[in-house]
This record gives structure tokens, sequence and C-alpha cells, in this order.
């Protein structure tokens, strides 16, 4: 089986995932009891609103 890598985040990106992961699980209404699946979709939304908002 190989595997393929995707290209790296930058510095920014790096942080605004970080940021994003930490705001959803810290959310008590909805960053609990959550399937792996549905967590991570989430998080990806926050990623791309704020990577959004920081080009802007």
């Amino acid at each position: 089986m190989s595997t393929i890598r995707g290209k790296s985040f930058n510095h920014q990106e790096d942080q605004v995932l970080c940021l994003s992961r930490l705001e959803v699980s810290q959310d008590p209404i909805l960053g609990t009891n959550k399937t792996k699946d549905k967590l991570w979709e989430r998080i990806t939304s926050v990623y791309h609103e704020k990577i959004k908002d920081s080009h802007e």
C-alpha cells in the first residue's frame, strides 16, 4: 500500500488549523459527542471560514 502525501500547511495555515480545532473542541454544545467524521467536518468548516477571513 502506498501513501501519497499532500502538500504541507504553511505557518499561517497551521496556526489557523490549530485555532479551529481548539474552537470546535472547546465548544460545550457543538464540540461534544460527535463522531470522528462529524468533528473533522466541523473543524474543516471553521478552518475555511477563518482562512477566508484572513485573506480579505
